[in-house]
């Protein structure tokens, strides 16, 4: 019996990813530009990251398992924050088992240069001023934002589509976060009122983790958006508003 789509979900970075059936078992099928996932994936299990199960992989193709759970902006509208921020608090402590300082700077002058920042009020050498580059290397997520956590009664939190590359520390993860916490962007084409469950998640990493209380950090995570935005697009303008507003 062939697999069947049930519909195509949404996708980012080229790829297509798809609810699939065979047998009456669900699981997910993503297509193109899966090697960062992958490398992500291989990375965190061993530590017991609550990350989906991997069922096959063939060409550009991985096939994983479905978690059959609520996004964070239904959970938070209807649980305590408190158990999240204990799941981070638990994450991060397993992030740091191996780690080393490294010095950023060069990593994010090449990745400035690829941005076009005449429109902001800041030049590259501004930004770089504002941003501690000697930072905590160590495992990391790659994409840590609310809309890549689901929540299952009965597996709790879970990360899905992480992504290796040159943001592998903790902080580029929680400052990523932070564009939720202080933009509102998973929520963005939402009416929901999230303000004081954000509110209270954002004071409580930056009670745990201080370096994170850094808004040129979180200004350079919302470049990493604003990189892949169509000229004049929605997103376009309210990375920018946003980042205006961050730029004091």
């Amino acid at each position: 019996m062939a697999a069947r789509i049930i519909k195509e979900l949404k996708g980012h970075s080229g790829s297509k990813i798809f609810l699939m059936t065979k047998h009456d078992r669900l699981f997910v099928r993503k297509q193109g530009n899966i090697a960062r996932n992958l490398q992500s994936f291989e990375n965190l299990e061993p530590y017991h990251i609550p990350v989906p199960e991997m069922y096959h992989m063939f060409d550009d193709t991985i096939d994983m398992e479905y978690i059959d759970g609520l996004d964070m902006a239904t959970y938070l509208a209807n649980h305590d924050p408190k158990p999240f921020v204990d799941f981070l608090d638990s994450t991060i402590d397993k992030f740091l088992m191996i780690t080393k300082t490294v010095d950023y700077r060069t990593t994010i002058e090449q990745f400035l240069d690829l941005i076009d920042l005449d429109s902001f009020p800041f030049t590259a050498e501004d930004l770089l001023y504002r941003i501690p580059t000697r930072l905590t290397q160590s495992m990391y997520h790659g994409d840590l934002t609310l809309e890549n956590i689901l929540w299952n009664p009965d597996r709790g939190f879970v990360l899905i589509d992480g992504s290796s590359g040159i943001w592998n520390s903790y902080i580029f993860d929680l400052c990523k976060l932070r564009q939720d916490l202080d933009c509102h962007w998973f929520i963005r084409n939402s009416s929901i009122d999230l303000t004081n469950q954000l509110n209270y998640i954002k004071q409580e990493i930056f009670n745990r983790w201080p370096i994170v209380n850094n808004d040129a950090l979180l200004i350079l995570m919302l470049l990493r958006v604003y990189r892949y935005c169509s000229e004049g697009s929605v997103e376009q303008d309210f990375i920018k508003k946003e980042i205006n507003r961050l730029w004091k």
